[in-house]
C-alpha cells in the first residue's frame, strides 16, 4: 500500500469516527449560554418550573425544542417567556453523514435564538392597558439608547421629540429633555427604568 492510499484510509476512518458519533453533539454540546434580565434586579428565574438562579441570569441550560421560563419578584406580576429555538446547523451534518437521530434526542439539533431575553416586570396594581404602555415606552428607549444620548447633548433631536409626543405630550418639550437628561446614561436598561419611572410621575 503506498503512502497516498494510506493517507486516504486514516483520513476515512477519521471521518467515520466522527459521523459515528453525532457530530453537533461533539461540536456544538447538548447546552448552550443564554441571558435573562429584567427591570427588576434580584427577580427569580425559573425554567420548566425548576429554580435557576436570579436576574441578572446568565448560565447554560439544555437545549430543547422550546422551554419556559418564569421571571418573578415580590410586588410584581411574575411573567413568563418562551425560549424559542431554531434548528442547529451543525446538525445537519449528522443528517448528511450518518442519518443519526442522535442530536435530536440529545437536544443538540436545537439551539435558542435570540439567547438573550429582557423581560419588564409590572408592578401589582398597575392595569394590563398601562404595563403594555410603560413597557413599550422602555423598549423604546433602550433601542434608541445610543441616539438618545446624542440627542440630550445636542438639546434636543427626532428621537427625543417622537418619544415626547408619543409618550408625554402633557409636558413642555424643554421640560421633558431636561428630566430625561437626569436620567442615568449608565445602561441601556437603566436609561429605559428611568425613563418608564418619568411616566409615572
Amino acid at each position: 500500500m503506498n503512502f497516498t492510499i494510506a493517507k486516504k484510509h486514516v483520513f476515512l476512518l477519521l471521518v467515520g469516527l466522527v459521523a459515528s458519533s453525532s457530530c453537533a453533539t461533539i461540536i456544538s454540546g447538548t447546552t448552550q449560554a443564554i441571558s435573562i434580565d429584567s427591570n427588576v434586579p434580584g427577580a427569580s428565574v425559573s425554567i420548566e418550573g425548576n429554580a435557576v438562579g436570579v436576574t441578572p441570569f446568565s448560565s447554560k441550560i439544555k437545549r430543547q425544542k422550546e422551554a419556559v421560563a418564569m421571571v418573578s419578584a415580590e410586588g410584581y406580576t411574575a411573567q413568563h417567556i418562551t425560549l424559542t429555538t431554531s434548528f442547529n446547523p451543525v446538525a445537519v451534518l449528522s443528517i448528511v453523514w450518518d442519518y443519526s437521530t442522535t442530536d435530536c434526542l440529545t437536544g443538540a439539533c436545537w439551539e435558542y435564538a435570540p439567547n438573550s431575553y429582557y423581560v419588564q416586570l409590572n408592578p401589582e396594581g398597575i392595569s394590563a392597558v398601562d404595563f403594555r404602555h410603560e413597557a413599550a415606552l422602555s423598549a423604546f428607549a433602550m433601542t434608541y439608547f445610543g441616539d438618545l444620548q446624542t440627542e440630550l447633548a445636542a438639546g434636543s433631536g427626532p428621537k427625543i421629540r417622537s418619544l415626547h409626543e408619543t409618550y408625554f405630550p402633557e409636558r413642555e418639550l424643554d421640560q421633558f429633555v431636561s428630566e430625561l437628561g437626569m436620567a442615568p446614561q449608565t445602561s441601556a436598561i437603566d436609561f429605559g427604568e428611568a425613563a418608564t419611572q418619568l411616566l409615572r410621575l
